[in-house]
């Protein structure tokens, strides 16, 4: 019975590490992968937040995508699969990309902030 369940662990160690899908020859890099995956919350904020504004500008947000960072729906299709069948480096694409959006949104709150502040608009800056 032991002997069993040492197998089927080992197995399940073994089955776990090995790669579902083999990298595409023209695999994104992660570190354009997180670019990329941040622009598309950036600009699907934007299209959420003032509806119509993209597409009175004429702008699509995944031919933008597309073009900005010169790669195709399939490459991008392909690479966004690969990374999602290793959960791990998925997650830490992501993580990067949730930690860019909340310095982002940290840095407008205190421009706003600093704005609004009516202390600071009898102060000169210092030189």
């Amino acid at each position: 019975m032991r002997h069993s369940l040492y197998t089927i662990l080992f197995l399940a160690c073994w089955g776990c590490g090995e790669a579902l899908i083999e990298p595409p020859e023209n695999l994104i890099p992660e570190e354009q992968m997180s670019e990329i995956l941040y622009d598309i919350a950036i600009v699907e904020s934007i299209n959420s937040s003032y509806p119509g504004v993209l597409k009175r500008n004429g702008i699509q947000v995944m031919p933008f995508i597309y073009e900005k960072y010169g790669i195709d729906s399939l490459q991008f299709t392909q690479s966004d699969l690969y990374y999602a069948s290793r959960p791990v480096v998925y997650q830490k694409i992501y993580e990067t990309v949730e930690a860019r959006l909340i310095r982002e949104k940290d840095s407008i709150t205190k421009v706003i902030q600093g704005a609004n502040d009516p202390e600071k608009e009898g102060e000169e800056s210092p030189e």
